[in-house]
């Protein structure tokens, strides 16, 4: 029997749609040769495994984590990332959450300024590694990969990973005069944008159309650096038909947060 150290994965599953196993199979077959993965579907479960559990990472698949009614599962969470834990968000998240929500999930959960951009199909490029992904080589990025994604704005310069290639460049991608953007300048949009939080970091992915770069994720994972990249399901901002909670008629997204949020993410960001 082999000896082979494997990490153990946490998919956080707290709106679980069966649909996520077949449009991320590749994703998913691949994880399972080089990591143990487990999975919980419930907050009771998330509560007990993040008790008697430090895994090496936890892919937050779905919105679920921003329902207030799950609050002690993002205490949780907040715990193992100050301590040292990476989390990635992404997969279903960004297609079946609504915008303010995710506006205010990421201030008041993790005290980052990250808010929602345009969801374009555009090609990427990568920039400096974020400070929770020092040690990643360039040649792992994958190489101007073409997707669909919803961008993120307000990440700082060294928490972009992938950025959309801009006009000029695209118009010079052949060329080592590549034209780029003013790298300083705060509209710069993320299509992948990662950042350290305490001893901790959390990734965050929307979602991308290409199954390529499983691969990618899978040799992160194994060297301690965890890049989350997948499949869009298009835009989609509801659960069953049903509103999310937290996006029904009348509720302020942020003051639900401000209100809801159990701790504040008070983090050193680096």
């Amino acid at each position: 029997m082999s000896t082979e150290y494997r990490p153990e994965i946490l998919l956080l599953s707290l709106d679980y749609l069966d649909f996520l196993d077949d449009t991320y199979s590749s994703l998913f077959n691949s994880l399972v040769k080089s990591a143990l993965v487990k999975r919980v579907k419930t907050a009771n479960a998330a509560l007990r495994y993040l008790d008697d559990n430090n895994p090496k990472a936890i892919i937050v698949t779905d919105q679920g984590l921003t329902d207030w009614r799950h609050h002690e599962v993002l205490r949780k969470v907040q715990t193992y990332i100050r301590y040292g834990g990476l989390a990635i968000i992404g997969l279903h998240f960004p297609s079946f959450v609504t915008m303010d929500v995710f506006d205010a999930f990421f201030a008041f959960g993790f005290g980052l300024p990250w808010k929602h951009s345009d969801y374009t199909r555009k090609t990427s490029r990568s920039i400096h590694p974020a400070s929770c992904h020092q040690g990643v080589k360039s040649s792992s990025l994958p190489a101007q990969p073409y997707t669909k994604v919803l961008h993120v704005k307000g990440a700082r310069l060294h928490e972009r990973i992938l950025v959309p290639v801009t006009y000029h460049e695209t118009k010079s991608l052949s060329s080592s005069q590549g034209i780029y953007e003013e790298e300083s300048e705060d509209g710069i949009l993320a299509a992948v944008a990662g950042a350290q939080l305490g001893s901790g970091c959390k990734s965050e992915h929307c979602h991308n159309e290409q199954h390529g770069e499983d691969l990618f994720m899978i040799r992160q994972i194994k060297s301690g650096s965890v890049l989350a990249n997948g499949v869009g399901i298009g835009d989609t901002f509801t659960t069953n038909g049903n509103p999310h909670p937290s996006s029904a008629p009348g509720v302020n997204a942020a003051k639900y947060y401000e209100q809801t949020c159990p701790m504040p993410f008070e983090s050193t960001r680096i």
